[in-house]
């Protein structure tokens, strides 16, 4: 089985603090914890 981890629409704008997304801390944190263990793992990072 493949897989991939594919991360969708993540923009700068998102984090204006006009247009700020709700907890848009924690969410980059996040998502850069999935990169870190997919990078680790050597699953491809889209």
């Amino acid at each position: 089985m493949k897989k991939a981890l594919l991360v969708i629409d993540v923009q700068n704008d998102m984090f204006q603090e006009e247009n700020a997304v709700h907890n848009g801390e924690r969410l980059l944190q996040n998502l850069k914890d999935l990169i870190a263990q997919a990078r680790s793992s050597q699953t491809p990072v889209a």
